[in-house]
């Protein structure tokens, strides 16, 4: 007997419940998240379609946290780059848009001091060390990364800075800041209009970087100083990229 098929799902509906996904990860309030809906992307919620919606992708800010060795090893990987200047609060905030971590503020709080007692205690002293940052000339580091913050609004950041001068060698936006051959063009087009290749370009492991980090040490390769070929490019993580790290904080 022939039938209609209906999925349970429509791909509107799954592209909402993607966006609701995200934003949860963020960590907004259910408001917030109905505000977002409607006003960015013209979907109208109530409160409790939302909390079906949460609650059929497992998705909890109690009943569901992180385990807590995942978030120690994350917390861990944080002090050691620019994580160790910052509190509990925002170190919270880390946990839940970089790792998309559901934990209590108190938990990282009390991870927080007793992996970083000292840090805590200059912290609360309001005595914090900021670390110095020191280049060797113009063009000498270039450091580039992608800013993903904008991304559930469907803008992709990408940007290199100068790490001696400051100065923004490009910033550009597209739908997506992860596909190699669009970051590879923006290195190469930066490099045709100041007509300088720099000594060494700073990204972190992302493979948006293949084609940059190859194209760099090609230009490099017959170089005659200390950071010629392979190590023209420095792989990192994106936290202890501070440069670009501590522009990207003024967002």
């Amino acid at each position: 007997m022939p039938f209609d098929y209906s999925p349970i799902f429509t791909q509107q509906a799954v592209e909402r419940n993607d966006l609701v996904e995200e934003y949860f990860k963020l960590g907004f309030a259910y408001t917030e998240i109905l505000l977002f809906l409607q006003c960015r992307h013209d979907i109208r919620l109530s409160i409790r379609q939302l909390k079906r919606i949460l609650r059929v992708r497992g998705l909890k800010r109690r009943g569901n946290q992180e385990n807590h060795m995942n978030v120690i090893t994350a917390i861990e990987s944080e002090l050691n780059g620019s994580g160790s200047c910052v509190g509990y609060r925002q170190m919270h905030q880390r946990m839940q848009i970089k790792y998309g971590f559901v934990v209590a503020r108190e938990t990282v709080r009390i991870i927080l001091k007793v992996l970083d007692p000292n840090g805590v205690e200059t912290r609360s002293r309001r005595r914090l060390r900021r670390r110095e940052y020191r280049g060797r000339g113009p063009n000498f580091i270039w450091h580039i990364d992608g800013y993903d913050k904008l991304k559930p609004y469907g803008f992709s950041v990408h940007a290199a800075i100068d790490g001696y001068s400051r100065r923004i060698l490009w910033l550009e936006v597209f739908p997506t800041n992860k596909d190699p051959t669009y970051i590879a063009r923006y290195f190469l087009d930066c490099i045709r209009q100041l007509g300088v290749v720099p000594r060494v370009v700073r990204a972190d492991r992302g493979t948006e970087n293949v084609n940059v980090c190859a194209i760099q040490r090609f230009l490099r390769a017959d170089s005659e100083d200390s950071f010629a070929g392979e190590k023209s490019f420095m792989y990192g993580t994106s936290t202890s990229n501070q440069r670009i790290e501590s522009w990207w904080s003024q967002l």
